[in-house]
């Protein structure tokens, strides 16, 4: 199936062009993120789980720009890897959509906007984190620790006030110890900072695996009884504990 169409005309041409047609657990994901829902996304390896998250952000920086409206010398969009190696991967891996669908765009006779990346983490050179400051990305990619770091001080606080949209990626590798639980704080910090400036409400795009140990429960037991994608709303977590018998010594076993 192809994207859905509120999509741009643009950005649905790349993907169809590069990718011929959705995955379902990208459909579902996509529908409960274009109506500004806090969403997870759990699917198999290969079903474009990073994809569904990014391309939602790409398609709204994409239609902002176009309109004249994008933000420039804020961030926009935070994707967070608890895996620096990652994080690395996903920067040079989202150059490339974002240079084709500017090519796509010019084709159809649009003027496409500049969307910058950026990453920032504990391998970032001080040039490279100063350059962050003079001019703000508008897609960040770090890690907790980072995202930690720039929530401290002033100048790079500032950057994430108008933050729309969170992206948490592998999140079952910071549940075996205490780096979630600092996460946690620190998107606590981030949304009382959104919330502080009156921007409008943040929708985080929580993917993979998420924080609270109940939604990694749900995440688990839906994935081992054959759930092959599963996207659901955050109001949904308690219901769909109580159908799969998910209490306090299952949440400590997951």
């Amino acid at each position: 199936m192809n994207l859905p169409a509120h999509f741009h005309p643009a950005v649905r041409a790349w993907f169809e062009r590069r990718f011929g047609a959705a995955t379902d657990a990208q459909l579902r994901g996509w529908q409960a993120i274009a109506q500004g829902r806090d969403t997870l996304v759990a699917a198999p390896t290969g079903s474009g789980k990073t994809l569904a998250a990014f391309l939602s952000s790409i398609d709204g920086l994409f239609k902002r720009g176009l309109d004249g409206t994008l933000d420039d010398g804020v961030i926009d969009v935070v994707y967070i890897s608890p895996l620096k190696a990652l994080s690395s991967d996903i920067q040079r891996n989202l150059e490339a959509p974002l240079s084709e669908i500017r090519e796509v765009a010019r084709e159809m006779g649009y003027e496409p906007p500049e969307i910058r990346t950026a990453l920032r983490t504990g391998d970032t050179t001080q040039a490279q984190r100063a350059a962050i400051l003079r001019e703000a990305p508008h897609i960040l990619i770090t890690t907790p620790e980072s995202l930690y770091l720039m929530l401290t001080a002033d100048r790079s606080r500032a950057l994430l006030r108008n933050v729309r949209t969170v992206i948490v990626d592998e999140l079952h590798a910071l549940m075996r110890d205490k780096r979630g639980s600092h996460l946690a704080l620190s998107l606590a910090r981030l949304d009382a900072l959104c919330e502080r400036y009156s921007v409008n409400n943040a929708h985080r795009t929580l993917h993979g695996a998420l924080l609270d140990a109940q939604l990694l429960a749900e995440v688990y037991l839906a994935m081992t009884r054959g759930q092959e994608s599963l996207a659901m709303e955050l109001e949904e977590v308690q219901a769909a504990e109580a159908k799969y018998g998910v209490d306090e010594k299952t949440r400590v076993k997951y």
